[in-house]
């Protein structure tokens, strides 16, 4: 249990470094040049999110006793003129009953879900190229940067920690690019990049909703996997044919050149 918490500590902290660095070099518009018109358009749907969610909020509390007088009505109109026409419609005789509420607010959600496919079809396109960066930031440190440095990242060296291949060895270069495509989700973002060209708004939001319950269940796999084995080896690293050591722990040191013999044996007698 020590041992997967030292590797959530230096995975969050290898994440943090990755991110931060990616998001420096996002910024650069002679790089991104998206990166201006994305906050734009980020800050504009968040924008619109809150006006949404205020007028929800206030329409939910005018309508607490189960009905909306003159005065709230008014308030409405004045400060939700986009949305009141909702209000206004079921308003004629004075009162609006609780299945006109109902409505008002399902038609309201209609709303904010064809605005929220709007937008977020939009952002993604315009974080393509973010997503990119992140992607090669991700490749060069968690793969290329930690085969140089034998096995570590700065997470990983800080908490005393290497990746290594099933056998103890130094893991190769394209054992660690597989771990890394897959514990960090590169498949999913280009997966989504490639979507983002193909599909129309709807079609998108669908798989990309489908996707990300792909890379849900991916991260869940990774974890039980690390849980329930007594090697502690996740997903990826069964696949990538790696495994993650505590270079502090001597047992762990000796584990590896048991079990490395006890393969190495094991192989002889198959040769047999």
């Amino acid at each position: 249990m020590k041992l997967l918490f030292k590797r959530i500590g230096a995975y969050i902290l290898d994440m943090v470094l990755v991110m931060l660095v990616a998001s420096l070099v996002s910024s650069l518009t002679f790089i991104n040049k998206d990166y201006k018109e994305y906050n734009s358009t980020y800050n504009e749907y968040s924008d619109r999110l809150e006006v949404y969610q205020n007028f929800i909020k206030d329409f939910e509390d005018y309508y607490e006793d189960g009905e909306i007088n003159d005065e709230e009505y008014s308030n409405l109109l004045s400060d939700y003129s986009e949305f009141s026409i909702h209000v206004t419609n079921r308003y004629d005789d004075k009162v609006i009953s609780s299945e006109e509420y109902d409505q008002i607010l399902d038609e309201l959600l209609d709303i904010y879900k064809d605005e929220y496919i709007l937008y977020n079809y939009e952002l993604s396109k315009l974080n393509v190229i973010s997503s990119i960066i992140l992607i090669v930031c991700l490749i060069l440190y968690f793969g290329i940067t930690q085969y140089f440095m034998n096995g570590q990242t700065l997470g990983k060296r800080i908490f005393g920690l290497k990746v290594v291949n099933k056998n103890g060895e130094k893991a190769g270069l394209v054992n660690l690019l597989i771990r890394t495509v897959i514990v960090t989700g590169i498949l999913i973002s280009i997966s989504q990049i490639v979507c983002i060209f193909i599909l129309n708004k709807n079609d998108y939001y669908t798989a990309a909703y489908y996707m990300k319950t792909v890379s849900y269940g991916i991260e869940f796999m990774i974890l039980i996997t690390v849980l329930l084995r007594m090697d502690g080896r996740g997903l990826h690293d069964l696949i990538a044919n790696t495994k993650v050591i505590d270079i502090n722990n001597k047992a762990v040191g000796d584990n590896m050149v048991i079990e490395a013999q006890y393969t190495e044996n094991g192989n002889s007698e198959n040769k047999k």
